[in-house]
């Protein structure tokens, strides 16, 4: 099947100490997918998605967003699945600085039966 697909999700939690309320915290995340052609018995499938994370919903400037970009490889039927995400986190200080912590590379493998 070839196409475009997209997936989002939202939190809001509440965390609840001593039978008081000590904290929200929300976020959400945002993934784009799509299903290119088979070359042979290979498909690729390039992502794109978006992780937002407040974990002190009421403070303003405590928020990490990463955004990844990702290609999947799928071999013979979905079988064999191979996963290489480029990682790129930054976080919001203040109203005039950001941090940038290391970015990541990952590679994955997923075999199914």
């Amino acid at each position: 099947m070839l196409g475009i697909s997209a997936n989002m999700d939202f939190f809001y939690r509440h965390r609840i100490e001593g039978g008081w309320l000590n904290g929200t915290s929300d976020g959400g995340q945002l993934s784009l997918f799509y299903k290119m052609p088979s070359f042979g018995f290979i498909t690729l499938e390039p992502a794109f998605r978006v992780d937002i994370y407040n974990p002190v919903k009421h403070e303003k400037y405590d928020k990490l967003t990463t955004y990844t970009y990702g290609l999947n490889m799928y071999a013979f039927d979905d079988h064999i699945m191979v996963m290489m995400n480029y990682y790129h986190p930054m976080e919001e200080i203040s109203k005039y600085m950001t941090q940038t912590p290391d970015d990541e590379v990952y590679l994955g493998l997923q075999l199914t039966m």
